[in-house]
């Protein structure tokens, strides 16, 4: 691989690997919260949306709510997390990362 396409392969992985990391940290904040009612959670380790049942004379209502800078703040962690990843990773497999399908 040529010098030049090295840094494209470096951002796209950490690229996906922070995909994944978003991904899978809001999965399982999402498992976690679940409750039978129907009430939950998601974000990790800070949480930017939450639904919550609630009974009124009319009947049942869905409440939610959401907090965009923890969502910000969970996107910005999941980024250093992927960057510490790929760089682990690279740090215990050697500086020669192949990644071929």
């Amino acid at each position: 691989m040529s010098n030049r396409m090295r840094p494209v392969k470096t951002i796209f992985i950490i690229t996906i690997l922070k995909i994944l990391v978003f991904g899978f940290c809001t999965l399982l904040s999402y498992l976690f919260s679940k409750e039978v009612n129907g009430d939950f959670e998601l974000g990790w380790p800070y949480k930017f949306y939450y639904q919550f049942e609630v009974r009124s004379e009319t009947g049942l209502g869905i409440q939610h709510g959401r907090w965009p800078m923890n969502l910000i703040y969970n996107y910005i962690l999941s980024f250093f997390f992927s960057i510490l990843i790929f760089f682990v990773y690279r740090k215990l497999k050697g500086n020669n990362l192949n990644v071929s399908a």
